[in-house]
C-alpha cells in the first residue's frame, strides 16, 4: 500500500513538472518561457482570440486556476473567468450567465471538479484539457459543458499533453 502512494505521489509530481515547473517548485512565477504547455496554449488563444470565439480550459488543478486566468487575459486583452470549488454557488452562477449572454467573454477557466457536471457552456466553441484528468469519463463530462442541448457550433477540443495537442471536431447539426 505504501508503494502504491509513493507512485501517485509520484505521478501527481510529474503532471505538475509537465504543467510547468513552478507548479511542482511552488514558486509563483510561472514564466511563460518555461512551460511548454503555456506556450501551447498561447498559440491556441491566439487563434481563438484573432477569431473572436470562446474556450473552456480545463485543468485538474485548481492552484493553476489563477495563473491560467492572468495568462489568457493578457492574450486576450480582457478577462474571462474562473470557477473551481471555491467560488460560491451564486457567484458561479452569475459567471456563467456572464459567459452564456451576448456580451463577449472570452475564456472560462475551471477546475475539472468544479466544472465537470451541471453546467451548459454551449457559447464555447473551443475546450482545451490543459492537463489530463485521471479518469477519461470525468474528461469526457467536462469536454460536454460545451456539447449540450442547444449548441449550434462546431466544437474542436484539444487535449494537451505535454507539447501536442489532439483536435476532434464534434458536430451538434
Amino acid at each position: 500500500m505504501q508503494r502504491r502512494g509513493l507512485v501517485l505521489s509520484l505521478l501527481l509530481h510529474l503532471k505538475q513538472i509537465c504543467n510547468h515547473p513552478d507548479q511542482y517548485l511552488g514558486t509563483e512565477e510561472y514564466s511563460p518561457a518555461q512551460s511548454g504547455k503555456f506556450e501551447m496554449l498561447r498559440q491556441l488563444a491566439q487563434t481563438i482570440s484573432e477569431k473572436r470565439e470562446r474556450v473552456l480550459v480545463f485543468t485538474q488543478f485548481r492552484e493553476l486556476t489563477g495563473y491560467l486566468d492572468d495568462y489568457l487575459a493578457e492574450i486576450f486583452g480582457r478577462r474571462g473567468g474562473v470557477i473551481h470549488g471555491g467560488i460560491p454557488v451564486k457567484a458561479r452562477n452569475e459567471i456563467v450567465e456572464r459567459f452564456q449572454s451576448e456580451a463577449y467573454v472570452p475564456y472560462l477557466v475551471l477546475s475539472v471538479k468544479a466544472g465537470g457536471t451541471g453546467l451548459n457552456l454551449t457559447n464555447a466553441n473551443h475546450v482545451i484539457h490543459f492537463d489530463r484528468w485521471w479518469n477519461p469519463s470525468v474528461e469526457n463530462q467536462a469536454t460536454d459543458r460545451a456539447f449540450r442541448i442547444g449548441q449550434d457550433k462546431n466544437v474542436m477540443v484539444c487535449i494537451n499533453s505535454s507539447a501536442r495537442a489532439r483536435w476532434r471536431k464534434k458536430s451538434t447539426r
